[in-house]
């Protein structure tokens, strides 16, 4: 687990470099990336339901952005949008349009039908959880002030 945490912090930094982060705060990107993925994946095998451990993961990245952000002085979103890309929920999405163009090409199928809805209400349901962290969270950090 902690070697995928490892890895997740390239996404992270990866996404941080295409949406312009300075240099000096890339290190930052990666470790809450590594952070946020770890949480989620340690809340996951304690088997949480998948936006329950995504919203928790992005209060955990918030919670170190708002930290960061007070430490270094720079937006507390220079560090959180990039961190949270390791969270998205790609596999499931991904499963969900594969079954859509599925009913597309064969008809309509109950096994299609549900897959369709279950694995993408799922993702919906991961995105506004993580949005909703790093929007708690911000909403906190910006309280504080």
């Amino acid at each position: 687990m902690f070697v995928n945490a490892a890895l997740a912090a390239l996404p992270a930094i990866g996404f941080a470099m295409v949406f312009n982060v300075p240099g000096r705060y890339l290190w930052a990107c990666g470790v809450a990336g590594s952070l946020g993925f770890l949480v989620r994946e340690s809340l996951l095998a304690l088997a949480w339901h998948a936006a329950l451990a995504s919203l928790i993961a992005a209060l955990a990245i918030g919670a170190l952005s708002a930290f960061w952000a007070r430490h270094y002085r720079a937006p507390m979103q220079l560090y959180a949008v990039a961190a949270a890309i390791p969270l998205m929920p790609g596999h499931d999405a991904f499963v969900a349009f594969n079954a859509m163009l599925e009913l597309l090409l064969q008809g309509y199928q109950p096994e299609l039908w549900i897959t369709v809805v279950g694995r993408g209400l799922q993702s919906v349901f991961v995105v506004a959880a993580i949005t909703l962290g790093l929007t708690l969270a911000n909403l906190l950090y910006h309280r504080r002030q």
